[in-house]
């Protein structure tokens, strides 16, 4: 090896030894994916900010840029429909509490207006987008219907009241003469001054004056019985009949149909009477009644508002 450096002036001008002196690089596999088609790129705004996902159509930065570029026109006359169902509802509201109170349906059941507890911080959000309005304007129409739905129960229930008021001999069957000459239960007969008991009202009113029937129902008969003079009968149905007596004239037949305060007679002093007035009873299941329990009305908000209707 010597003589040959020596030989060749002491450098490595070979190519060949110049080649096995340098280091030999090795060549890396290649970790370049192979694909048939180029990834598409993918980009990140810079301002979009991350944030948690939310209900689709309320107050996403979305649905702000609608109500911004809404016309103002279609959201103010979303804005007053708004109003105009928050005032109506507050009406069926009022009136679903009057209805109620008259058909003895408890509280409890119709208080729309209540709401339960509510609360938290107060996290403000975007304004309101049109489909936002859409939306509310949707769940006050609903809730519009079940009022309504309530109100139709009520009505059915004023209904029957109504029709059973209408059966129930509570009006007065003279007008404008309240004053009651002999009362039911027991009394000195007017004629031979003896103790005995007074199966009606006598209401004292002048010859002619107007008899009403103090319920609808059917005549059950009308003509002149003993005692009774000129009398007429009705039947309002349930066992429940009145009896008008001592008229001067009778203004129905029997099997006629006749309305709640209809004139039926007129006041005379007919039968065993000592002068013009009306004798009028109520029979239950065939057993006489004490009027007053019926004319009274029972007292309650039903009767009392119907009552000055007649």
């Amino acid at each position: 090896m010597a003589c040959l450096l020596a030989a060749g002036g002491g450098s490595l001008s070979s190519p060949l030894l110049a080649q096995a002196a340098a280091p030999q690089a090795q060549e890396e596999p290649s970790i370049e994916p192979r694909l048939s088609a180029p990834l598409p790129e993918l980009t990140i705004e810079a301002d979009t900010p991350v944030t948690r996902a939310q209900e689709p159509g309320t107050n996403t930065p979305q649905a702000a840029a609608e109500a911004a570029a809404a016309d103002p026109a279609q959201v103010d006359l979303l804005a007053r429909k708004l109003g105009e169902l928050k005032v109506r509802m507050q009406q069926l509201d009022l009136l679903s509490e009057q209805l109620a109170d008259l058909a003895g349906v408890p509280p409890e059941s119709y208080q729309f207006g209540h709401r339960d507890g509510q609360g938290g911080p107060l996290i403000e959000l975007e304004p309101l987008s049109l489909s936002d309005l859409q939306h509310m304007v949707n769940v006050f129409e609903q809730e519009l219907d079940a009022r309504s739905d309530h109100l139709a129960v009520l009505e059915a229930r004023l209904f029957d009241l109504v029709a059973a008021h209408e059966l129930t001999p509570s009006r007065m069957p003279v007008d404008g003469y309240r004053y009651r000459s002999s009362s039911y239960g027991p009394r000195f007969d007017p004629i031979t001054k003896r103790r005995s008991f007074h199966e009606g009202i006598d209401f004292a009113a002048p010859q002619g004056t107007p008899i009403l029937a103090a319920a609808g129902g059917v005549v059950r008969d009308a003509r002149r019985f003993r005692g009774y003079g000129n009398m007429v009968e009705i039947d309002h149905g349930d066992g429940l009949v009145t009896r008008y007596a001592h008229a001067a004239r009778l203004l129905v037949k029997p099997g006629q149909v006749v309305a709640r305060g209809q004139e039926i007679a007129t006041v005379g002093s007919t039968g065993r009477s000592t002068g013009p007035h009306l004798h009028f009873e109520v029979l239950v299941a065939g057993q006489p009644a004490d009027p007053r329990l019926y004319l009274s009305g029972a007292g309650n908000a039903l009767s009392q508002a119907l009552a000055q209707l007649d």
